[in-house]
């Protein structure tokens, strides 16, 4: 985009008139009620802080976009910044759910002064379990947590962080035994959110009346806690699908008849071990090729490419099909292969050998 880049961040480069190339994203985000939005800028970035801050007044009041200038007066704030944007490169990557939950907590313990931090997160059913705990000196006192409920529960029902700098003298707590005990001097629990739904829970504390947790790190672990909220949910929703996908792969294993399936195009998406052997062709072969290329089946892929163009499943056709020089009756049903939207993706068919069932049948007789 040079030259219009010469003087200003490629977001901030206009568009439309008075809209930015930012406005899009963000537009996005807002149309999707997504309202939590981070823009880390960069170099040249005078226009576009102006232009944020100036337009997206998301609660009348404020503006809730913090200016990189006031985040470089902030000391601390700006190594917690920078902490969290490390996060967020670490974790970024990880589809392991457990890993993600390990590496805030391993950010959490070098950005702040934390001695014990827990995490939980719901189970199935909803209810909290703990996920896991982790303490500064693992030879050191008060290793068993005792956390308030009521200060779960708080959190868990508002939705919102809680930050105590002073927790034995904080009239909120001063009657709780759980934090008396343990001698807790200050702490952040925050919720693990994704969308707006309270998915778990992250909470950290001092033991020592030094270096007590302030607003800054409440602040940081509260976008940290909704940032591994988010990433956990996702990495559980690709572990759920990595798990339906190996529960398929057993079934399709399990099948004693051929299953194909073939895209819009004819290509060949997936067989299972049945189809190969019914074929006599190994599985490499196959996927990934177009269904033509093999013109010894064609009669086969005629069925398949008639339930594609017409969108009425096939209900056991019979297809003559040349396996090793000899021809071969195929029983064959196929159904439309479909998306999440019902929208048509493809054919899924499946087929039996028939001279196989006939000689059972007079057997029989």
């Amino acid at each position: 985009l040079f030259p219009l880049t010469a003087t200003r961040s490629k977001p901030a480069v206009p568009i439309g008139g008075k809209y930015r190339l930012i406005d899009i994203p963000i537009s996005g985000c807002l149309h999707a009620d997504i309202r939590r939005i981070f823009v880390l800028t960069q170099f040249n970035s005078a226009s576009l802080n102006r232009h944020i801050s100036s337009t997206y007044r998301l609660d009348p009041s404020k503006s809730h976009f913090l200016d990189p200038k006031a985040v470089m007066a902030r000391p601390h704030a700006a190594e917690k910044l920078a902490w969290l944007h490390r996060y967020i490169t670490d974790a970024s990557p990880i589809l392991h759910s457990r890993r993600i939950l390990e590496e805030a907590m391993d950010c959490a313990f070098k950005a702040t002064s934390a001695d014990r931090s827990f995490m939980m997160v719901a189970d199935e059913s909803g209810a909290l379990q703990p996920a896991i705990m982790r303490l500064r000196n693992p030879q050191g006192p008060n290793q068993r947590f005792r956390v308030s409920r009521r200060l779960t529960q708080q959190v868990l029902s508002t939705g919102q962080s809680i930050l105590s700098k002073d927790t034995m003298h904080d009239g909120r707590f001063s009657d709780s035994i759980a934090f008396s005990a343990t001698h807790v001097s200050s702490f952040v629990c925050a919720p693990l959110k994704t969308r707006d739904k309270v998915i778990g829970l992250f909470y950290v504390d001092t033991l020592g009346a030094t270096n007590p947790l302030d607003e800054e790190d409440l602040e940081f672990l509260t976008s940290m806690a909704h940032l591994a909220g988010s990433q956990y949910a996702n990495a559980k929703l690709y572990g759920d699908l990595l798990n339906s996908n190996e529960q398929m792969q057993s079934i399709l294993r399990c099948l004693r008849s051929g299953v194909v399936v073939t895209d819009l195009d004819g290509r060949i998406l997936q067989i299972n071990d049945a189809a190969c052997e019914l074929l006599k062709m190994p599985e490499d072969r196959l996927v990934g090729r177009l269904s033509s290329d093999f013109g010894q089946f064609a009669s086969l892929w005629k069925i398949l490419d008639e339930t594609r163009s017409s969108g009425i499943p096939a209900e056991q056709r019979e297809a003559i099909v040349a396996i090793s020089g000899t021809e071969v009756p195929f029983g064959v049903s196929t159904s439309l292969l479909r998306d999440y939207e019902t929208r048509v993706r493809g054919v899924v068919a499946t087929f039996q050998n028939l001279s196989v069932i006939r000689k059972l049948r007079e057997e029989v007789r």
